[in-house]
């Protein structure tokens, strides 16, 4: 799967379906692609990360972890610190931990409690699971949800990823589907992953370390429904009495004018 990101994402977004040139011979480095090690590959995060913030077309919402909702079912612990979301299920089967964070005001003209789905966002963080995960077990994060719903998967207009035991999915759903793309990655105990995750009218690209690993034109599209606007992560270790543990850290979402 290549689905390119533009470099200059705020301005070629619409383009990223369009048919590139096989010869990319005179092709400007730092135009569409970047030369690494003797291959065409997509910019990475960090320089069109980099392009966002200095653009000036792209509101920054604030993720530092405020209006907070946590909830947590048998043995499971919620640990929320500025810079990072530690939870974790404890070893009694069943056991279920969730977070959740309100991002008032995203949208300029709108509800302070709404997101709209027609522009561009962009959403990056960094996933680990710092357990052996286990049989059962799930985590999720997620944006557009509302903060108190339910350890599971999203039911409104929403965007983010899901781990099942080892394999990590990108989940969308439109407000009527929930749409999951297996993004073949395993996660693996202890391993990071960067995941840069872009919306844009219903267009849902996922990246993993600067990979683009997935995509579907199901996503959320729209004005969400009120309160639709938390971000949150969850964990639950099904019916295994054993510890998962996932931890999410530097999130940061980007919402284009």
């Amino acid at each position: 799967m290549s689905i390119i990101i533009p470099y200059d994402l705020s301005k070629k977004y619409t383009e990223q379906n369009a048919v590139y040139p096989a010869d990319l011979t005179g092709q400007a480095d730092g135009d569409y692609l970047s030369r690494q090690a003797g291959e065409w590959k997509p910019r990475n995060r960090d320089n069109f990360m980099y392009d966002i913030i200095t653009e000036g077309e792209w509101d920054l919402v604030d993720t530092e972890w405020f209006r907070q909702s946590t909830a947590i079912v048998n043995s499971a612990t919620v640990t929320i610190n500025p810079r990072y979301i530690d939870l974790r299920t404890g070893a009694l089967a069943n056991s279920t931990g969730r977070a959740g964070f309100r991002f008032y005001g995203s949208v300029a003209g709108q509800g302070i409690s709404r997101v709209q789905w027609d522009r561009v966002i962009v959403w990056n963080f960094r996933y680990t699971d710092l357990s052996t995960y286990t049989t059962n077990g799930q985590g999720w994060v997620t944006y557009g949800t509302q903060v108190a719903d339910a350890v599971a998967d999203p039911t409104c207009r929403s965007i983010g990823i899901r781990q099942d035991n080892d394999d990590l999915f990108g989940i969308a759903h439109n407000g009527t589907i929930l749409t999951s793309v297996d993004l073949n990655t395993k996660i693996g105990s202890t391993a990071t992953r960067d995941i840069v995750i872009v919306a844009n009218n219903g267009h849902v690209t996922w990246y993993v370390n600067n990979v683009n690993v997935g995509d579907t034109a199901l996503g959320p599209t729209g004005l969400s429904g009120n309160f639709e606007h938390a971000m949150r992560v969850c964990v639950t270790n099904g019916a295994d009495t054993a510890r998962h543990r996932v931890f999410v850290a530097s999130s940061k979402i980007y919402i284009g004018y």
